[in-house]
């Protein structure tokens, strides 16, 4: 009898010991990061991680990581549905992405990548300082869709947001700041199916290229401001789509390069100050012809006039 309880008190303590070991390496749907954390924490709110890498591994699919104050979380790869967020009231989570990383934030989700979902919300993503520069900003690799919110990214060498995709995917950036950038502020391809791009509310400024609209994307772009850019606002390839509206083009190369084979729809957009307004060298679209020019060199080049063809409901 003594040999037989002593048996099952062996038994219950490994159970114990089981179910122990399981719930710590439980991942949550929410974890936490510090400037002052710990990658050995359990990214809990009274005990968070130091880095968004760190926590990733602690979080489940689809859940979020949250920044509990101002703190360099360092760079990550995603490969999961996930939320990365700064958070209100704590300041900026940033990430310094510097001597020639290329990617800051890299989402190429190899789990479950046909239905996951990724957003960044305000964060700081910064290229680096002191002639040490990183490559891209955010590289959207592999996944379903991006979403970018809230969020300052500036000081790469390429593209603050390099969207290169095998395959169909899309992407919304939201209320977004992207500066100062060697190759486009946001670039968009694939080489199969098509990349679809909503830019909305954002600031692109002072890039080689504000937009690079590039193989198989399809972009729309609206009540946004692209500025001082040396070559072109937005610039596209041949059999691209972009769709533009209530945007504002000042102090570009040219505003809207639309290349043979692209087509550009535009609505009820200002272009001032530029060196060219708008080259049509493909199929540029104006419904309703209400656009407005203002001070550039060149309004409209390019060997195309514009077309009018498209509907309006009364």
């Amino acid at each position: 009898m003594t040999k037989l309880r002593l048996l099952f008190n062996l038994f219950a303590v490994a159970i114990v010991c089981l179910a122990c070991n399981s719930l710590a390496n439980a991942q949550a749907c929410r974890t936490w990061v510090s400037g002052v954390g710990d990658d050995a924490n359990p990214c809990s709110r009274t005990a968070p991680c130091k880095t968004f890498a760190g926590a990733i591994s602690k979080t489940a699919e689809c859940g979020e990581i949250d920044a509990l104050d101002p703190g360099g979380f360092g760079v990550v790869t995603i490969t999961k549905c996930i939320t990365l967020d700064g958070t209100y009231g704590s300041g900026f989570a940033s990430i310094l992405s510097a001597g020639g990383i290329n990617g800051a934030v890299t989402v190429n989700v190899t789990t479950n990548p046909a239905t996951a979902k990724v957003t960044l919300r305000r964060l700081s993503i910064n290229g680096g300082c002191n002639g040490s520069f990183g490559t891209n900003g955010i590289r959207y690799l592999a996944g379903a869709s991006l979403h970018v919110q809230q969020c300052d990214i500036f000081n790469f060498t390429t593209n603050g947001v390099d969207i290169n995709l095998a395959g169909s995917g899309n992407a919304t950036i939201q209320d977004t700041t992207i500066r100062e950038c060697g190759g486009s502020g946001i670039s968009a391809t694939t080489t199969a199916g098509n990349a679809a791009v909503v830019v909305t509310n954002n600031e692109i400024d002072k890039s080689t290229n504000g937009i690079s609209a590039a193989a198989n994307s399809v972009v729309t772009v609206r009540n946004s401001n692209i500025a001082l850019c040396g070559s072109n606002g937005i610039t596209t390839a041949n059999g691209v789509q972009v769709n533009v509206t209530d945007s504002f083009f000042a102090n570009d190369g040219t505003g809207i390069n639309i290349v043979a084979g692209a087509t550009v729809r535009l609505n009820n957009n200002v272009f001032v100050n530029n060196g060219t307004g708008v080259t049509n060298n493909g199929t540029g679209v104006s419904p309703a012809a209400n656009n407005k020019f203002i001070g550039n060199i060149t309004d409209r080049g390019g060997a195309n006039p514009f077309t009018t063809t498209g509907s309006s409901v009364q």
